[in-house]
């Protein structure tokens, strides 16, 4: 696999940890999500994913995250009749395959895979394009693969998925990120953010750590974020601490810490969904 972007190689932690949920499935066992995909690609890759074995919170922060962003693309798409999904640094996920197994009806939904030209090259081994489903090559902080959504889709309605992916950049980046975003005129936006005490023991985290990449940004509320990019209307949706979703699945720790006030949760990792628009 040539990847050479080291942001790029953590496309392979959320990877594995879906193909570990999905084996959970096939064993009849309690599972996050269903995602044959991943366990396809992980079957053929040559690659050693036993450095992502032992992480209990990043293989059950994987599943909920991309199991809640999938519940958000559901919602949305059966809210609005021309909607376009883009999943932007999506590396190797399968958005539109899990989201297909519970709405049956994909006739007027566009989904656009964004990522750089090193991962789409490895992406288009496993995924092909159809009528409705795209993988670009771009690097998101760059205009023009927006431009050219929008010019394609001018009346739709959309929502951009940024999936483990802000933490990778700095707040010039980020503002810049959304800026570019603004061409779509109004959009849902859904992140995660990693908290301050997470930036700042990062080094400890057990996977993170393993791998030669640089956390740049943290976020500790929806503010913070409404606060940084300023230049639009930023309206908060909904948010989600991690500990609360499928609470049994994270040990007795998670369970105690799902207790916590999400204000203190915050400061670690959470998700939010976000309405934007041009002032």
């Amino acid at each position: 696999m040539n990847i050479k972007n080291e942001v790029s190689k953590t496309m392979l932690i959320p990877l594995y940890h879906k193909m570990s949920e999905t084996i959970r499935f096939y064993d009849k066992k309690d599972s996050i999500l269903i995602d044959e995909k991943a366990y396809e690609i992980c079957k053929g890759l040559d690659y050693d994913f036993s450095i992502y074995e032992n992480d209990l919170f990043s293989k059950i922060g994987c599943c909920v995250r991309a199991n809640f962003f999938d519940e958000m693309v559901i919602d949305f798409i059966k809210n609005h009749k021309n909607s376009v999904v883009i999943n932007a640094g999506c590396g190797l996920d399968a958005r539109y395959e899990r989201v297909a197994l519970k709405l049956k009806n994909l006739e007027n939904v566009y989904f656009y895979n964004i990522d750089l030209e090193d991962v789409i090259n490895v992406r288009k081994k496993y995924f092909k394009d159809s009528k409705n489903c795209f993988s670009i090559s771009a690097n998101i902080l760059d205009f023009n693969w927006i431009k050219d959504i929008k010019n394609k889709h001018e009346n739709a309605d959309f929502i951009v998925i940024t999936e483990g992916v802000l933490m990778y950049l700095d707040n010039e980046e980020i503002k810049k990120y959304i800026n570019n975003l603004m061409c779509l005129e109004k959009f849902e936006f859904w992140c995660d953010f990693l908290g301050s005490k997470f930036y700042h023991n990062k080094n400890r985290h057990k996977t993170l750590k393993k791998l030669d990449v640089e956390i740049k940004s943290c976020f500790d509320s929806e503010d913070d974020f409404s606060s940084l990019v300023d230049f639009a209307n930023v309206k908060h949706i909904k948010s989600l601490m991690y500990f609360r979703a499928f609470r049994s699945r994270w040990g007795f720790l998670g369970i105690v810490l799902s207790l916590l006030p999400s204000s203190f949760l915050k400061k670690f990792s959470f998700m939010a969904g976000f309405y934007i628009s041009k002032k």
